[in-house]
Formats: C-alpha cells, sequence, structure tokens
C-alpha cells in the first residue's frame, strides 16, 4: 500500500488495526469501516483488485456488511469479490442481489477466480499476432516417406530423416546392420559416439541396456555392442540393427511432442525432457496454427524455465531455436495429419545454435 492510503486508513481505523496488506480491521468493525476502506483502498494506484473478508459468528448475519460494499463499487473498474463466512440462508439471499460483487464461502475459491482475471487480463494484453510464419520444406518428400511406412512407428532412420527434412538439427546419426557396419559408422562419424539397438518392440531402450553412451575407442565400441546383443537376448528381442549417433554434450535436455486429440486435434507440447519428463511433468501444450509469441509463451511456461536462461554461471539455451522448433512442427502438424505422436527426446538445447540438435525421436503414424 502506499503511504497516503496506509495514512488514510490509520485515520479511522483503530490503533490496533493493521494497515499492511492483508488490512486487519479487527474484529469491532463497522459495514461503514469497510465501505470506506473498500473506497480508500480502489483509489490506491498499486492495488489491482480487492477480496473482502468477513467472519462473523454464527448468530450475526454479514447482509448490513454486505450492502455497504455494494454501495462502494458503482463505477469501479477494479474486480471486487467477498468472501462472507455465513450460513447458507445468507449466500442464497446474496445471490439474487446483482448489486453485490460475487460472494464465496471461502478465500481459497475467491483466490482462484481472482487469479483467473488476472490470467485473463494478461491474455487479452497479449501482442495480436496475424501472420504464422511459413518455412520451405519439401512436403512431398515428407508425405512420401510418411507413405512409404505404413502405420505405426517410423523406424529410427525415417524419423530422423523426417526431422532433417522439416529443418530440425539432429545429431550425427547412423542406422546400421551388424557389428563391423557400427564400427565403420563410428569412424565416419568421429569418436565419442552412442550406439542403441533397434527393435520393433523395443520402446524404452536404456530400460532394456539397449543404450551405450561416451564410446570413445572401437574396443569400448566392441564391448558396448557385445553388452546390447547380450542384453536383446536375455529380453527374448531379436535385432541386429543399431543407431549410431555423435555423442552430443552440455546444454539442456527438452523435450518436443505432437499428439492428437479428438476434440482439437493436434496439441503440440514443449517441456523439460530427458529420461524424467515423465516423473517431473513440466510440459506446456499448445495448439495449430501456432504464432511465434506462443511459441514464445509456451516456452516461458514451464516450471523449469529459469534453467533454460542459465543459473549459477550455468550457460542458458538459445532460445530462438528452441521457438523455431516449436514452430516447425506446428507446421508438421498442420501439413500432415498422418502424424499423430512425435517425441523429440531429448532435444539437446545448447547456449549456441549449433549446439542444439535431436538426440531421439518416435514418430507415429496412421490414418
Amino acid at each position: 500500500m502506499s503511504a497516503a492510503t496506509r495514512q488514510a486508513l490509520e485515520d479511522f481505523l483503530p490503533a490496533e488495526a493493521s494497515v499492511h496488506n492483508p488490512i486487519d480491521m479487527i474484529a469491532s468493525a463497522t459495514p461503514e469501516g469497510y465501505a470506506q476502506a473498500l473506497k480508500i483502498l480502489l483509489a490506491d494506484e498499486g492495488v489491482d483488485m480487492v477480496m473482502v473478508i468477513n467472519v462473523k459468528p454464527l448468530v450475526g448475519n454479514p447482509i448490513a456488511v454486505m450492502n455497504e460494499v455494494g454501495k462502494a463499487i458503482p463505477g469501479q473498474k477494479k474486480p471486487v469479490v467477498a468472501v462472507m463466512m455465513a450460513t447458507e440462508e445468507f449466500h442464497n439471499e446474496v445471490k439474487e442481489r446483482p448489486d453485490l460483487p460475487p460472494v464465496y464461502h471461502f478465500p481459497e475459491s475467491a483466490a482462484r477466480a481472482l487469479a483467473q482475471l488476472s490470467h485473463y487480463a494478461s491474455l487479452r494484453r497479449r501482442p495480436l499476432e496475424r501472420e504464422i510464419p511459413v518455412f520451405k520444406v519439401d512436403d512431398a518428400a515428407v508425405a512420401t516417406l510418411i507413405a512409404s511406412s505404413g502405420n505405426g512407428y517410423l523406424p529410427p532412420d525415417k524419423a530422423f530423416q523426417l526431422l532433417e527434412l522439416y529443418g530440425i538439427p539432429v545429431a550425427r546419426w547412423q542406422v546400421v546392420r551388424g557389428a563391423e557396419a557400427v564400427r565403420q559408422a563410428a569412424e565416419e562419424i568421429g569418436y565419442p559416439v552412442v550406439v542403441k539397438a533397434i527393435a520393433e518392440e523395443l520402446v524404452h531402450k536404456s530400460d532394456l541396456g539397449g543404450v551405450k553412451v561416451d564410446l570413445r575407442s572401437p574396443e569400448e565400441l566392441e564391448a558396448a555392442v557385445n553388452d546390447i546383443q547380450a542384453s536383446m537376448a536375455g529380453a527374448d528381442i531379436a535385432s541386429d540393427h543399431f543407431l549410431v549417433q555423435e555423442m552430443a554434450k552440455g546444454g539442456h535436455e527438452v523435450i518436443f511432442g505432437i499428439t492428437t486429440d479428438p476434440r482439437f486435434g493436434p496439441l503440440l507440447m514443449f517441456g523439460l525432457g530427458g529420461r524424467y519428463v515423465e516423473v517431473f511433468r513440466d510440459v506446456r501444450f499448445g495448439v495449430t496454427p501456432l504464432t511465434p509469441f506462443e511459441a514464445s509463451e509456451m516456452i516461458r511456461g514451464i516450471r523449469g524455465y529459469p534453467l533454460l536462461e542459465g543459473v549459477r554461471g550455468e550457460a542458458g539455451a538459445d532460445l530462438s531455436i528452441l521457438e523455431e522448433v516449436l514452430l516447425r512442427i506446428a507446421q508438421m502438424a498442420q501439413r500432415h495429419p498422418r502424424i499423430q505422436e512425435l517425441d523429440i527426446n531429448p532435444f539437446l538445447a545448447g547456449a549456441e545454435r549449433e549446439d542444439c540438435k535431436a538426440l531421439d525421436v518416435r514418430i507415429r503414424v496412421g490414418f
């Protein structure tokens, strides 16, 4: 409260009252005192909304308080709500009074209502964007790739190819068959590398020992391939295909996604990614078409956003590439409705654009 507001309250309230937020007029407050305090508070430029709370013994009736509150609010543009802990007879009576502000039984409900009003006001203040960015993409090639795959999850090579066609950066990769081809791929990509087993029924590779990371030599690579093959055999999964990738380090792991809702159509997702995405569930959703402002809002709306800004001397992420990827997958979702599910997790969000790349992707298509 401003100094002038506090002084105006002190001028008529008892010395025992508190003139700091929240204002406590103490139990001796009169109905007229409520109206006087409300007028003073609504005149303060630092006050955006007011919650009036009255707790009376059950033998009392706060209707007199509400009558005075009703007289104080005509012409006011600031929201006012009331919390009256009274009998049901009282609440039934005030429901029929259009001259009174909304009256709640408990402060939690009133606080939620004010929070929604504040959120709505912030939405109204957003800049009005009408232009949706359009990225130059070979959509015919994307459609051909999808059509050649039938229904279900795309093989890893086609999933990565789809991302590359849509201009989404990916870690260098090769899909190969057999241990010797794995060695050749690692030499071409350059150590250190990551090796992942590929099988249609293999969803969470790391849970079954199907992923080996930071392999720095042919010897480490050979041992890793043998371990993966043993793990797959132990899980009764037949596969001799592998995804070999560059070992990308640094930055923050985030997730991008598309899911299809029967009512809303394609929904976009962004959040903190990695192995624990299903534990923390720190994600935000958006709908297509997506504007640049909405993409930025999705990214800044997650609880872990301060991590992407950088904390305790740690470099932040290149937010511009994250916004661009969201906009690109929004265009993908609109132009290719056969894509029913997409998870880019993790996407490594580095401090520089060249350090940002998709490390893993799953895409499910259907009709």
